[in-house]
């Protein structure tokens, strides 16, 4: 562990300290969406974590008042009691599905995929003027075969469960006048929908257990 590790370590035992005994954590890499459906909104450190760091923090700090909630990458196992997992491969697979300034990008992929399903196979974009075009993109690694095999079995499911963060970080960088995280929980109205059932429970159970927990009806929304 570098010294960067070892200060950063030192800085989040400070906060949970800081916290207490009582109140629940929450760390995640796009804590001002995941805010939106806890209440209070503290609950979720504000500082955004990439996925792995999230891991590294919950998973060796042995605090059962910290939890994190991470991508679901091509990973659906349990790692960790207070691991939780989306039931996508990312944030942006969440907006490509569900946000309406992804409608364009998303109907284009499930055109393409209709005659053209590699579930092995990650997509490409480009762009020509105001117009853009899909293509098939680079393999994904042989380890992940497994998963995608069991998980991706049509349009629908690839847009859930592929790496498609690039693409639709390009297309939304070209094509959107607003950031989609600033308003995407309002297209997402159940914080548990964000979750397989199983995992839903699971988090549920957890946040739950905590008397100062509130899981509002409606996202708060953030713009």
């Amino acid at each position: 562990m570098n010294t960067f590790d070892i200060n950063k370590a030192d800085y989040f035992d400070g906060v949970e300290k800081l916290i207490g005994q009582d109140k629940l954590i929450i760390y995640a890499e796009d804590p001002e969406f995941y805010s939106c459906y806890i209440t209070p909104k503290t609950t979720v450190f504000p500082e955004g974590m990439s996925c792995d760091q999230v891991r590294q923090r919950v998973i060796h700090n042995g605090n059962m008042n910290a939890v994190g909630i991470v991508d679901g990458d091509f990973n659906d196992s349990i790692e960790h009691d207070n691991l939780f997992k989306i039931n996508y491969y990312s944030i942006e697979n969440i907006a490509l599905y569900h946000h309406r300034s992804m409608s364009e990008l998303k109907n284009k992929i499930v055109d393409f995929l209709t005659s053209n399903l590699q579930n092995k196979l990650r997509l490409d974009i480009s762009f020509n003027h105001e117009d853009f075009h899909i293509k098939h993109g680079k393999k994904i690694s042989r380890e992940f075969n497994e998963y995608v095999d069991r998980k991706i079995k049509d349009a629908e499911s690839y847009i859930l469960f592929m790496d498609l963060k690039e693409v639709v970080l390009r297309y939304g960088k070209n094509k959107c006048k607003k950031c989609f995280k600033q308003s995407l929980s309002s297209y997402v109205p159940q914080f548990e929908s964000l979750f397989s059932s199983d995992e839903s429970i699971r988090i549920l159970e957890k946040l739950l257990a905590y008397k100062a927990i509130d899981l509002p009806s409606q996202p708060n929304l953030i713009f």
